[in-house]
């Protein structure tokens, strides 16, 4: 069993590191880490005690817990994550720590991000994430069309441009299909990616649809380009 003497100190430690001591709280986090003949190691209470540290302040805490997340250890990219940056309302470090561990499948960082509200350009960015995973592709695929969703929902114009090559070439369980492509394409312009109207044009011109003429028409119109809008109007 563990001996009266290191329940004591840890007693001790656990009180101080309560009280805001950052030293407590980095002594508690190497116990953890590493164990020994009395303590077993215990990573999640050792990586939470080290970005408790951090939060106090503890440069060495924050640094050995950043060297560990780049490492990949996905325990250590959710507590730098959500317990160090989100509770200091460092939302952009937070979720690009727990998106690198929600990758890996790391439970609590993947319910972290699907049921935390995030502005647009959040959302964005975590969908990149998942997109470029080389793991898990199929569910982290399946992760970015849903938040860059999230994103279109917001009126985020890149996103719109994502959604549409993804239907426009196929992505994941996302099959062609050139009519959303289109309207994915057209609310992105709308939004003022202009960039994408040659792509509108092309489908535009491949379909003959008085439907996708109608809202080029519209488009150019609203922007008052009439010589364009006439055009798709013939």
């Amino acid at each position: 069993g563990v001996s009266p003497s290191i329940v004591k100190a840890l007693e001790f430690y656990i009180k101080a590191s309560s009280l805001g001591h950052a030293n407590a709280s980095f002594r508690l986090a190497t116990i953890f880490e590493l164990g020994n003949q009395e303590v077993s190691s215990d990573l999640n209470k050792s990586f939470s005690y080290y970005a408790c540290a951090a939060r106090q302040n503890h440069l060495d805490a924050k640094k050995h817990l950043e060297q560990l997340a780049h490492t990949g250890n996905a325990q250590a990219q959710f507590a730098l994550g959500y317990e160090y940056y989100r509770v200091i309302n460092n939302i952009l470090d937070a979720t690009y720590w727990c998106t690198h561990a929600s990758i890996q499948e790391h439970e609590l960082a993947c319910n972290y991000l699907k049921n935390t509200p995030f502005d647009a350009a959040v959302y964005f960015k975590i969908a990149s994430q998942y997109e470029s995973a080389k793991i898990h592709q199929a569910q982290n695929q399946k992760r970015a069309i849903s938040f860059y969703t999230e994103a279109f929902k917001l009126n985020n114009q890149d996103a719109g441009v994502k959604l549409g090559n993804f239907y426009l070439y196929g992505y994941g369980e996302i099959k062609q299909d050139r009519d959303k492509a289109f309207s994915y394409f057209m609310k992105a312009a709308s939004l003022g990616r202009v960039d994408i109207l040659a792509m509108l044009e092309k489908l535009g011109e491949e379909a003959c649809s008085q439907e996708k003429s109608e809202a080029l028409a519209e488009y150019y119109s609203a922007k008052s380009d009439y010589k364009k809008a006439v055009y798709w109007r013939a």
